[in-house]
């Protein structure tokens, strides 16, 4: 109701050299729910009638116990009817190693891109043409296009060597990046088909990382563009390192 909130809190509680462990709330002042509600709350298709105007078919509460138990983890509730309810998911994530790219990086650096060709592609007029000072910079000579379909017709229209790479980014009208790359690579050219494309965007989770590459893509770069990170990006996909 107006007036209210939602509070959304997460900590890590925890780690070892294999795992983190992490504690995820969601609380609110809303209008709570009874002690024998909240005991069966993450069954599947129940609900409290207490709010007709609230719809829904009592579904997920349960989905998501489902998911956090995949995850191996636990969820718990803790609410007071007129008081707001607290949602608390504790989970575990491996730890990883990160990447090391400091010598990629530094490697990149001593190389010459003068004479690179790279279409850029990104529906945000500002972002392209701050790149382009970047690349520019760099030695690179850029196009640019500004969504996916520009993208593609550009490079259908081409001949071999008129672009050496691609910057992809992933969300844009009419064509997104994902798809564009798809028809790229669909080309009956095989040497247009297999440019090398690097994706841009601004999530840079696992699963986006994956996307990319599923639709046939190089690399992926995430948002806001590091400069260096472009270069050791490029100078690997191009064979310069």
């Amino acid at each position: 109701p107006k007036g209210g909130s939602v509070t959304v809190l997460l900590k890590e509680t925890g780690a070892t050299e294999e795992k983190a462990s992490f504690e995820l709330s969601v609380s609110d002042s809303g209008i709570g729910m009874s002690s024998e509600f909240a005991a069966t709350v993450f069954e599947a298709y129940t609900r409290e009638k207490t709010v007709a105007k609230i719809q829904g078919t009592g579904l997920g509460m349960s989905i998501t116990k489902k998911i956090v138990d995949l995850m191996g983890g636990q969820i718990r509730v803790e609410s007071e009817q007129g008081r707001g309810s607290k949602f608390i998911i504790n989970v575990d994530f491996p730890i990883g190693e990160a990447p090391d790219t400091a010598e990629t990086e530094e490697s990149a650096e001593s190389v010459n891109f003068t004479g690179v060709k790279l279409l850029l592609v990104d529906d945000n007029e500002i972002n392209r043409e701050v790149a382009i000072l970047n690349l520019e910079d760099d030695g690179f000579d850029v196009d640019t296009a500004e969504n996916g379909k520009q993208a593609f017709d550009k490079i259908a229209a081409s001949a071999v060597g008129d672009y050496n790479a691609i910057l992809m980014d992933v969300q844009m009208p009419v064509m997104n990046g994902y798809e564009a790359t798809r028809a790229i690579r669909g080309l009956e050219n095989k040497e247009l088909a297999s440019i090398p494309i690097l994706a841009m965007t601004a999530n840079a989770f696992k699963e986006d990382i994956e996307a990319a590459k599923a639709a046939g893509m190089d690399g992926h770069l995430s948002k806001p563009i590091d400069t260096d990170k472009i270069r050791a990006e490029l100078a690997r996909v191009l064979g310069k390192i």
